[in-house]
């Protein structure tokens, strides 16, 4: 039998109800595949851009690491950089301040003559031997005064030696400086002991060479020459480990200090004893 056969027999009704069940069955299969189609595509787009934000968020990350990564090593190489000048200024401050001590040397002579004199016999005859005083005008005028060995530019390198070795060349420079100036003074037929404080200077040098403390009370001036050459020695060493990178430890920086505060001191004692002789002059 065919269907054709069984059409005839349906009513109207039945036909309409079986049209409608198809067109029905028809929109939803329709309306389910376009939502899909729809939600596939939107799926989809979801996915494309997470995956595009997911790839710019990489990005981002990725710049800022290597902008980091720059900024290190930009940072690093401007470290090593200012660390290099550092290096080079301190070399040039170590041989400026060495420079300043080998023309200081030539001064010795002047630590040697105090050293053989008898400071304070020899202090109270200048003034009346006229024989005693051409001799000592002889020897201060060999020497040479403080202005030939003077170094203006060495305190340039303060800034860039360690307290050690800077206290070290001050008292180095001081003791120098004090034996020139007391023995052009006797040469001039004047007392040096109205001027300089000699307790000073022991406790300038006791200060800058501790361990020699007893020989400085038992030999007083005259042991000083042996003394300026171990003073020279320690401040050599000294300028040796700082090119090592070794810092200084705190009972050696509290002794720079001392040592520093020391030559302050002796400088403002013969500078009030220089006002006062010249004060007691112009009243004379």
């Amino acid at each position: 039998m065919q269907i054709a056969d069984l059409l005839p027999g349906l009513t109207p009704t039945a036909l309409f109800a079986a049209a409608l069940w198809l067109g029905r069955n028809l929109i939803v299969t329709r309306l389910k595949s376009a939502v899909q189609h729809e939600f596939d595509q939107k799926i989809e787009a979801v996915r494309s851009e997470q995956r595009i934000s997911e790839e710019s968020f990489k990005a981002v990350i990725r710049q800022r690491e290597a902008d980091i990564a720059s900024l290190k090593s930009s940072a690093i190489s401007g470290i090593a950089s200012t660390q290099l000048e550092l290096y080079k200024r301190r070399v040039s401050a170590i041989e400026q301040l060495w420079s300043a001590v080998s023309t200081l040397s030539g001064a010795k002579g002047a630590v040697q003559y105090i050293a053989i004199m008898k400071m304070d016999t020899l202090a109270e005859q200048v003034g009346h031997d006229k024989r005693l005083k051409s001799a000592v005008e002889i020897i201060a005028a060999t020497v040479g005064d403080v202005e030939k060995y003077a170094v203006p530019d060495v305190a340039k390198a303060e800034p860039f030696v360690s307290e050690v070795a800077w206290s070290l060349y001050q008292a180095y420079h001081a003791i120098l400086t004090i034996s020139l100036s007391q023995l052009h003074m006797l040469a001039k037929g004047i007392d040096p002991r109205e001027l300089l404080n000699h307790a000073g200077v022991a406790q300038l040098a006791k200060l800058a060479l501790p361990s020699r403390a007893d020989h400085i009370d038992q030999y007083g001036a005259a042991g000083y020459p042996a003394l300026i050459d171990e003073l020279q020695k320690a401040l050599l060493a000294e300028l040796r480990t700082m090119l090592t990178g070794v810092d200084a430890d705190a009972s050696s920086v509290e002794r720079a200090h001392a040592i520093q505060a020391q030559v302050a001191k002796i400088k403002d004692e013969s500078a009030e004893a220089a006002a006062n002789i010249k004060l007691k002059a112009a009243e004379e």
